[in-house]
């Protein structure tokens, strides 16, 4: 078993198998509860958390994809730590029937020498957070198998967090005012201005290939820090980015976990698909992302390089910080990306470029040794 040292808390959500067979099972039948249904539990920070059971959906290609978890709404992926359970199948398949899908495959997650870390609580500061234990299954299901309350430290520290709704979405794939993307080198880029600060960006609601044409779609979500004009921000390196993969219409919201919190600002959020199967047609992989309402949305500007743009808005969300008044500013104008500046001297009217060479080399090392020092002196605070 694997040993918990000192002040570490190991939480499992175990189950025996006297289950009663029911069509479906959900995480809060299955998942038990975290010592003995306790609905908070309190750690020092940097301790970790653990988790250990399994999971079940009787519906059909409903076996376990993943587990994952949530911190103030923002998910948080969980390690490839799983095994089979041959037991957890058999014991909803009593009445001798086959079960509709191989749910003992990858049912289990974590071991009993292995358990699955609940990995990034360690790095949680002082503060109160909702943590929800979360499984997603083949068929795009998500479940919450247990909420309970986090008190990290002493609770304070956290700010309190809000869904920001930039633009709702319609649920309406198939009106022509929804943004299809099934070509190569399409994307949509909504920009937007916040007056606090940003944790997360997610997706209302998009549609992606079925899982029966067996065309899985790669998309990929970006952020940019506005800089001058739309062109030029998103000409610079994106400030966070993650890729995915989808495999199945009614895919739940694709988020963009900023990982800190982003002061306010002015953003890009891009959205961009890419892989093997964009032919252009339905038959090929796409992407649909949900337009809203109306076909322009205050304070948000939308760039849309796609065939077949409908309206040219999608639904998103902001998790961020909660501020009072409105979240969402209007957003600055565009400018030229200034040139390259030159300083004339003004006793001769002669005109130079910027300073390089030796002095600008001896300021690096000026500053290459400033932050050695600093190095060693925080070398020398940790050392006790």
């Amino acid at each position: 078993m694997k040993k918990i040292i000192g002040i570490v808390l190991a939480v499992a959500l175990v189950l025996a198998l006297a289950v009663p067979a029911f069509a479906t099972v959900n995480l809060d039948a299955v998942g038990g509860s975290l010592t003995k249904g306790s609905s908070e539990v309190q750690i020092n920070p940097g301790d970790k958390l653990y988790i250990i059971g399994w999971a079940y959906c009787s519906e059909e290609q409903s076996a376990l994809q993943e587990m994952f978890y949530t911190v103030d709404g923002v998910e948080k992926s969980l390690p490839d730590n799983y095994r089979d359970r041959a037991d957890v199948a058999a014991a909803f398949n009593k009445d001798g029937k086959e079960p509709v899908a191989d749910n003992g495959r990858h049912a289990g997650f974590g071991q009993d020498t292995d358990l699955m870390e609940l990995t990034g609580i360690d790095a949680l500061t002082d503060g109160t957070y909702e943590i929800k234990i979360c499984a997603r299954y083949e068929n795009g299901s998500v479940e919450v198998g247990h909420t309970f309350t986090l008190i990290v430290g002493e609770g304070g520290g956290a700010a309190a967090t809000t869904e920001y709704t930039a633009a709702a979405g319609t649920n309406s794939p198939v009106d022509g005012k929804a943004i299809w993307m099934n070509q190569p080198g399409e994307y949509a880029v909504a920009e937007f201005t916040t007056t606090g600060s940003l944790r997360a960006i997610k997706l209302t609601t998009y549609w992606a290939s079925e899982m029966s044409k067996d065309v899985p779609v790669d998309y990929t979500l970006d952020l940019y820090k506005f800089e001058y004009n739309v062109e030029n921000s998103l000409a610079q390196a994106p400030y966070k980015t993650a890729s995915f993969r989808a495999v199945t219409n009614g895919n739940p919201p694709a988020v963009l976990d900023l990982g800190e919190d982003v002061q306010a600002g002015t953003y890009l959020f891009k959205v961009s698909v890419g892989g093997d199967y964009l032919n252009g047609t339905n038959d090929g992989s796409y992407m649909v992302l949900d337009h809203a309402a109306d076909s322009t949305v205050p304070n948000v500007k939308y760039i849309v390089n796609v065939a077949n743009k409908g309206n040219e808005t999608f639904g998103f969300i902001v998790v961020a910080n909660t501020v009072e008044g409105d979240f969402f500013a209007a957003n600055p104008d565009d400018t030229e990306v200034p040139s390259q500046q030159t300083t004339e001297q003004p006793q001769t009217g002669e005109v130079t470029p910027p300073q390089t060479g030796d002095a600008a080399v001896a300021m690096i090392a000026v500053i290459a040794v400033l932050a050695m020092g600093a190095a060693v002196v925080f070398a020398k605070k940790r050392s006790f």
